[in-house]
């Protein structure tokens, strides 16, 4: 009779669960001794190695859903905010901003300087305060996001 231990590798390499009446005890018996005259069973169960451009391929493969993933996560994300936010800004850049005087360029440039290293500055604890009087450019912050 096949002890519990092999029981239990058997049911997972059927992906089951042991069972425990006497028949399935025999087809567990039988299966163990099968699998006894068989030294290689795991491997053969596995398959054949795959080759380094097999791993490549797979990895390749990874990354590319990976990222196709995260492409998908953005797109939701940037459309619940143009949601939340309103329609009025789903196209606002700091490329395409409009300056019309020179603190207005001083702004916009320190801002997409900021937006360049956006992700470092706010890990260390950084951001951006706009302020100034009306017309200085303090509506950017629509911008930036």
């Amino acid at each position: 009779m096949a002890n519990n231990t092999t029981q239990l590798a058997l049911a997972n390499v059927m992906q089951t669960t042991p069972e425990t009446s006497p028949e399935s005890s025999k087809k567990m018996d039988y299966m163990a001794e099968v699998l006894r005259h068989s030294p290689n069973w795991q491997k053969e169960l596995a398959g054949p190695e795959p080759t380094p451009q097999e791993l490549a391929k797979a990895e390749v493969e990874r990354q590319d859903r990976f990222q196709r993933e995260e492409n998908g996560r953005r797109l939701k994300n940037f459309s619940q905010f143009i949601e939340k936010r309103g329609s009025r800004y789903a196209g606002c850049q700091l490329s395409t901003f409009e300056t019309v005087n020179d603190k207005q360029k001083t702004a916009i440039k320190r801002l997409a300087d900021y937006a360049e290293d956006m992700k470092c500055a706010v890990l260390d604890g950084g951001g951006v305060v706009l302020f100034g009087p009306s017309g200085s450019g303090r509506w950017c912050d629509n911008v930036t996001y």
